[in-house]
């Protein structure tokens, strides 16, 4: 993968645009002490889901397997301190996709290098799951879990 497709699909996997609904949230409560803020998401994280859904797909598709091999076992590392760093670990892709940047969150929007990149639809203190919209199509909608290791 080139080292331009990656940094997207990192972006990918760390933006959100916000679609929200308006029914009521069903949402399980997060435990006592887990809020959406930098203290608490700062961590080491692996990629662990990953769908797809085109305008008007009502099913999204998984999309984990459409990722190369040497990009499934990097981790992304979220410092306190606002440095994160994607790591190329296992089978390291050629060139390698590590990169390191700097990040914040802006409301529930995670930002990277000063791009918006994801809208957190849930964070439980050891999952964190966010969708991006508009990646490969308009109006589409990929939606990224990491599971903090």
């Amino acid at each position: 993968m080139k080292a331009t497709t990656i940094k997207q699909t990192l972006f990918v996997l760390l933006s959100v645009s916000l679609f929200f609904s308006c029914k009521k949230d069903d949402k399980p409560t997060p435990p006592k002490g887990c809020s959406i803020d930098m203290a608490s998401i700062a961590g080491t994280y692996k990629l662990t889901a990953l769908t797809y859904a085109a305008a008007g797909d009502k099913d999204p598709v998984d999309y984990l397997p459409f990722l190369d091999d040497c990009d499934k076992d990097n981790i992304t590392i979220f410092g306190k301190d606002g440095v994160y760093e994607y790591k190329d670990l296992g089978a390291v892709c050629d060139p390698s996709s590590s990169e390191k940047g700097v990040w914040n969150l802006q409301d529930k929007t995670i930002v990277i290098d000063g791009e918006a990149t994801g809208a957190i639809e849930s964070f439980d203190c050891s999952k964190l799951v966010y969708s991006a919209g508009g990646i490969l199509l308009p109006g589409d909608k990929m939606t990224m879990t990491y599971t903090k290791q």
